[in-house]
């Protein structure tokens, strides 16, 4: 009887002991083909993958199959980054820069327009009335010099104080003073009228004058006009000094100080770099724009610069010490910002940045990067793109082995 209860027992452990080693067969090859199933990603949004070729949901792309050789994950000496084969690396074109420490220089490009500097301007007009006699000279874009002889015009107020200046000299000094005073006032020049007094003789046809060296930018008048005293004649714009206005954001006004200097680029006209002075900063923001008005005083001796002209003002900021990498090696996303690290062995990982000033090419880093760090420059969204697929590989591998 115990034998027969021995051997029972013997049968049924035997039993047990192989029903286990071909679950843990089964189970392991099982596994096995689950790993080494051929898998299908889209290209453009890479948490898409099937176990089956097919189209992307999204956006109807045909799946691409996935290579195994082509990435795998980081091991522990490398955690949360991706391995690359080094083919690949070289065909995709990969390239890194060790992140150093150096002087920050911020340019600030402003659109800019050439305009007249209107503290060199005049107006030319007539403190009398009267009429104009000869064809006046010159048209829009004329340039004149200063005491140039624009027009002439008769004016019978004039006539009849040069008449009484003349019977006050015959009188009294005192009369004579006081006649020749009220000459002054009415616009007479002093040449004039130390011409009437020498020659004792009225000037009937007075000279209208250029008062300042520059450009004709407004006539008003032809010939036989009547004129009234005061009446805008000519204006003349001084163009041998120009301003030119930009504006900028207001969180750009703080690199802005009177005085400093602004370049600006005269390429287009085959000149050189020009140098000018900031000589204005509005104090006000533009309700529409939402822009701050600033104003650059060039010198424009030669004329090249022509108001109406739309140049490029570049103001120049040194920021200090700091930490920049290119503009294009940085990956934004929207909601984050990030650089793809080279962590060495042909591994790389994401690394999310605190972005500082925009320096032109470069960018300013502020957190997340440290001295002797390797950044991708080129082919990083690659890079990025395969690192979102592993992500996604592993998650839909380990959803289908817990299926399994």
């Amino acid at each position: 009887m115990k034998n027969k209860i021995f051997l029972f027992s013997l049968i049924v452990f035997s039993a047990f002991v192989g029903a286990a080693v071909v679950y843990v067969f089964v189970d392991k090859a099982a596994h096995d083909h689950v790993e080494k199933k051929e898998m299908y990603h889209c290209p453009m949004h890479p948490a898409i993958i099937q176990d089956h070729f097919g189209t992307c949901p999204l956006c109807g792309m045909d799946l691409v199959l996935v290579k195994e050789e082509s990435v795998s994950n980081g091991d522990h000496e490398h955690e949360g980054a991706i391995s690359v084969n080094p083919a690949i690396v070289q065909s995709i074109g990969v390239t890194a820069m060790e992140v150093k420490e150096s002087d920050l220089k911020k340019t600030i490009r402003i659109p800019g327009m050439v305009n007249y500097n209107a503290e060199r301007m005049a107006v030319v007009n007539t403190r009398v009335a009267g009429w104009v006699l000869s064809n006046p000279k010159g048209i829009e874009g004329t340039r004149v010099r200063k005491g140039a002889k624009l027009a002439e015009f008769y004016s019978p107020d004039l006539i009849a104080a040069q008449e009484e200046f003349l019977h006050a000299l015959k009188i009294d000094s005192s009369l004579a003073k006081s006649a020749k005073r009220n000459l002054e006032v009415m616009g007479l020049s002093s040449s004039l009228i130390e011409q009437v007094e020498t020659k004792q003789e009225i000037v009937t046809k007075v000279p209208i004058d250029a008062p300042i060296p520059g450009v004709i930018i407004k006539k008003n008048l032809i010939q036989g006009d009547y004129i009234s005293a005061g009446t805008e004649l000519y204006r003349i714009a001084d163009l041998n000094t120009v301003w030119i206005t930009g504006y900028v954001y207001p969180k750009e006004t703080k690199y802005l100080k009177l005085g400093m200097n602004v370049s600006l680029d005269l390429s287009a006209l085959q000149e050189k770099h020009a140098s000018g002075k900031l000589s204005f900063i509005s104090p006000m923001v533009d309700f529409d724009t939402k822009t701050t008005e600033l104003r650059v005083e060039f010198n424009n001796t030669n004329y090249k610069l022509k108001p109406g002209m739309d140049v490029d003002l570049f103001l120049h900021k040194d920021i200090g010490k700091g930490i920049q990498v290119p503009n294009t090696a940085v990956i934004r996303t929207g909601e984050r910002n990030l650089v793809i690290l080279s962590v060495g062995d042909g591994h790389y990982k994401p690394q999310n940045v605190l972005l500082g000033e925009d320096l032109g090419e470069n960018i300013q880093i502020l957190e997340g990067l440290a001295i002797g760090d390797s950044v991708v420059t080129s082919a990083h969204f690659l890079l990025d793109s395969e690192s979102n697929l592993r992500k996604a590989m592993d998650a839909f591998m380990e959803k289908d082995t817990h299926a399994h």
